[in-house]
């Protein structure tokens, strides 16, 4: 008797690493991200160099309870230039000593590990931070791209909420729109000459929402 017909199910990737290692897998389009995770304790996962090779350049892994999770993608190349324009733009509405960080590893909690595209650390949370202890920011920006699924990104507002963030920006560059949360649910959208603010954390950064694009288009 011939083999019964392959499945679109049986055909899927496997989602967990190999238990020995972490492998580069190359993923359908579009790419589900949050599905790819490894079991590892939170020590190991911290003992690992996650820029080595291809990784460097393919994911951003997070830690979450007993799990490292290729969560999204590392800024792509199009997008580079948030990395240099945001933290720029922040500088400049003089914010007390406080700055903008690209792609921080920032600890919610003790098992619970997310890397946002940008985080605004204070003077006194970067003293806390050398000192050995783990601040949590009020104002987080994450960029979403085409790959990026809403369910991540809804896991990581509960999250950034639950531990104290006051402020999360969605920046779309696809739909040139920025979404500003203050609360779970409490939504903003904000376009063109829309006003975008860090209140309440930092009401004194504004900056029109197509501006933020701008940066793209230089």
């Amino acid at each position: 008797m011939p083999p019964p017909p392959a499945t679109l199910e049986s055909k899927r990737p496997v989602l967990e690493f190999p238990a020995d290692e972490v492998k580069i897998i190359r993923w359908p389009e579009p790419a589900p991200w949050s599905a790819l995770r490894k079991a590892m304790t939170k020590e190991d996962f911290e003992s690992r160099d996650w820029n080595e090779g291809e990784l460097a350049c393919t994911w951003k892994f997070e830690f979450n309870n007993g799990y490292a999770e290729a969560g999204e993608e590392r800024m792509r190349l199009n997008e580079i230039k948030y990395m240099k324009y945001l933290p720029q733009a922040f500088a400049s509405s003089q914010q007390g000593g406080a700055e903008m960080f690209p792609e921080v590893e920032i600890w919610l909690k003790e098992n619970l590990m997310r890397k946002p595209d940008f985080c605004v650390l204070t003077m006194q949370q970067m003293v806390e931070a050398d000192q050995g202890g783990f601040p949590i920011p009020k104002f987080m920006i994450e960029v979403v791209s085409a790959h990026d699924t809403s369910q991540y990104h809804d896991q990581k507002l509960i999250d950034y909420f639950k531990a104290g963030v006051e402020v999360v920006w969605h920046v779309n560059p696809r739909l040139e729109m920025v979404v500003i949360y203050t609360a779970l649910g409490e939504g903003e959208i904000m376009h063109g000459d829309d006003i975008c603010t860090a209140s309440p954390a930092f009401p004194e950064f504004q900056i029109k929402a197509a501006d933020v694009f701008a940066a793209l288009k230089l």
